[in-house]
């Protein structure tokens, strides 16, 4: 565009500072008042024009403009107009003034609202196949660009400005009737002075009378699913977009985002989403719920309104006074000013969650010296995934292993099938704990019936394949939960399985986990050891050369082992339940009285033995519990327990059937 040419006789375009699928933003200098604008040209299609040419001749008809005010202000009678007249007249007004034409739409809706944290609109003329939207002009930077070149500058001060300013704009919005449908970073305005206006009312429309509108199109990543599906939206939409930037804000990355509507529609169903409060150093854990409410799939279950929803979250989140002065700072290309009234340096991650910052950025400082913060808040979300997948590759590799050796044709150190079936199972149990725990359990049942051990091999197929189907199937933390057995049992700490299953599960998980993982010890004590606390790894690792099948009638006929199987169960009952709230101490105690069950369960089993006089129990028996206590009270200490909904929602991964409730991708499970 030749910059000494007005737009529409008065503007004398600048620069260009945006474009996009609706049009052409360009900063202006209004030459009669001496201001500067912001002008977005919009180019229209064939039926756009036509439509503007209708309302642009009916605007010109001074008769039929006192029609259209009479119909939208509901007089009974029209000066110009004979009564057959009026009606049809109305209706033809009524079709074309409400027309979908691009700008005026915008500006239409636009012009209701009025409020600081909205940008104005000024001026809307059409000239010849183009609308000129003139609009406040917004010196500074969107919050995309904020997002992208200040990540790890963001503190929470910030996130409670910014959403402080876009709920207080929708609240307006909303209040007038106008749903916007496009809210994300790229319309979120700040200005040098830390203000936070939204603009591009471009999508918006006018709701009806039950609060509802449409949207032909939006923006992935910040559309909820009925937006995508073109179902009947209402302000909870807006909400949905609103809870996505902040999250995108907390977080440091929007997990919605897609390359197509299908991937998208996917990821909202089950997108791997971080808690928000493990990303900081203050921020409570109640915004997890809030946040994940706002950004259920289903917009029954979200806040009824907007200002409901902030009603919630901005107590939670930091100052929005010292976030607007941030802000200017950040804008300005100034450092942030930290608070040193109480030696407090503010409210920064720990550490950039994954995906977050921008190369080259200092690390976020902590509020407090790393060496004062709680041992269980030093470790970051990748490392304890990490260690949660070492742990599921340990125990896939080690079960396979223990299969492999015992099956003759791929047994030994040097056949590469030995090695094969051993990486290949760790690798599973790495990248989907439950499958590398199917395949374990397919590979122990192979070795089984390998050696004759017909009815242990079949049950234990049955079993692990009925549990995978209804327990296991798309989670990890039941799977984890129950290859601990055989490897803690390798030991002589057993009961340490049942009370780790317990911490990380659900309680009919539990109970079914343990289970079937009692099931694979006594599988293991029919080894060689009969002994479910301890089957002796070292001892009876070659079970080919035990007579398997009448070791396990021996064991299961035993009724100490009964005693140690309830205690198991009920221990891993106790641990599930007061784990359940995610609260430190609970999660102390459940330990501790699944450390009792247990001890209750050896003495049972000491008590009711014949063979035995005294009813203290063996050392070994006492040991193995104090161990699987000790070590479970420890876990406690250091670790919360993981995030366990009641229903499939927003915080697993999976999709559909496949999604595992008990499993926090961002968490080790054991």
């Amino acid at each position: 565009m030749d910059n000494k040419r007005l737009i529409l006789n008065k503007y004398l375009p600048l620069k260009e500072i945006g474009s996009g699928g609706f049009g052409t933003v360009f900063v202006c200098k209004d030459m009669l008042v001496q201001r500067l604008v912001a002008i977005k040209k919009i180019e229209l299609t064939e039926l756009d024009a036509q439509r503007a040419d209708w309302v642009r001749e009916d605007m010109n008809r001074a008769a039929q403009v006192d029609a259209l005010n009479a119909f939208e202000t509901g007089r009974s009678t029209i000066n110009l107009l004979t009564v057959g007249e009026e009606d049809d007249l109305a209706d033809s007004l009524e079709q074309r003034y409400l027309a979908n034409v691009p700008g005026l739409d915008e500006a239409r809706t636009a012009s209701a609202l009025n409020d600081p944290a909205i940008v104005s609109i000024y001026d809307c003329q059409i000239a010849g196949n183009v609308v000129y939207l003139v609009m406040e002009y917004v010196e500074g930077m969107t919050l995309a660009q904020l997002l992208s070149q200040y990540n790890d500058e963001i503190t929470l001060d910030v996130v409670s400005a910014v959403f402080e300013s876009v709920s207080r704009a929708l609240e307006v919005a909303h209040e007038n009737g106008v749903l916007h449908f496009d809210i994300k970073p790229d319309n979120v305005l700040i200005d040098a002075q830390g203000n936070v206006k939204v603009t591009d009312f471009g999508l918006a429309t006018l709701s009806d009378s039950q609060g509802e509108g449409t949207a032909a199109a939006g923006t992935i990543g910040y559309m909820p699913l009925e937006q995508m599906r073109q179902e009947a939206l209402d302000a909870r939409t807006d909400e949905w977009a609103l809870a996505s930037i902040t999250y995108e804000m907390l977080a440091g990355q929007n997990p919605f985002m897609a390359s197509t509507l299908e991937e998208a529609l996917t990821l909202i169903d089950g997108a791997e989403l971080t808690l928000p409060s493990r990303c900081w150093e203050n921020l409570p854990e109640e915004v997890d719920d809030v946040l994940f409410k706002a950004l259920d799939p289903d917009k029954e279950d979200r806040y009824e309104t907007v200002e409901e929803f902030a009603d919630d979250l901005i107590p939670l989140l930091g100052d929005a006074d010292h976030g607007r002065r941030d802000l200017a700072a950040l804008v300005r290309g100034e450092e942030i000013e930290e608070d040193d009234e109480d030696g407090d340096e503010g409210d920064h991650a720990l550490a950039p969650a994954l995906g977050k910052g921008k190369k080259g950025a200092k690390d976020p400082k902590p509020r407090k010296p790393k060496s004062d913060t709680p041992l269980r808040n030093r470790f970051s979300d990748l490392q304890k995934a990490f260690a949660m997948r070492g742990f599921a590759a340990l125990t896939g590799g080690f079960m396979a292993a223990l299969a492999a050796w015992n099956i003759s044709q791929i047994s030994g150190l040097q056949n590469p099938l030995f090695w094969a079936f051993v990486l290949g199972c760790a690798a599973l149990g790495a990248i989907k704990s439950h499958v590398g725990a199917l395949a374990s359990l397919i590979m122990l049942s192979a070795a089984l019936l390998a050696n004759h051990a017909y009815a242990p091999g079949i049950l234990l197929l049955l079993a692990g394949c009925a549990w995978w189907w209804f327990i296991a199937r798309g989670g990890n933390a039941a799977a984890n939960g129950l290859m601990t057995f055989p490897l803690a049992g390798a030991v002589g700490i057993a009961p340490a399985g049942a009370l780790i299953t317990g911490y990380c599960t659900t309680l009919p998980r539990a109970v079914a986990t343990t289970a079937l993982g009692a099931f694979l010890c006594v599988v293991c004590a029919s080894f060689g050891s009969l002994n479910v606390m301890n089957w002796g790894v070292f001892g009876n690792w070659h079970f080919a050369e035990a007579s398997v099948t009448s070791n396990m009638l021996a064991v299961i006929s035993d009724f100490g082992t009964w005693c140690l199987i309830l205690s198991w169960i009920l221990a891993s009952m106790a641990t599930s339940l007061l784990a359940k709230p995610r609260k430190y101490v609970l999660s102390v105690l459940g330990a501790i009285a699944g450390f009792a069950l247990v001890m209750a369960g050896i003495w049972f089993a000491a008590a009711f033995d014949a063979n035995v006089t005294s009813m203290i129990p063996a050392t070994p028996m006492l040991v193995s519990a104090v161990l699987s206590g000790a070590l479970m009270i420890v876990i406690s200490v250091i670790f919360l327990p993981p995030e366990r909904p009641q229903a499939f929602d927003v915080y697993s991964m999976p999709v559909g059937a496949d999604a595992d409730p008990d499993f926090d991708y961002n968490y080790p499970n054991y």
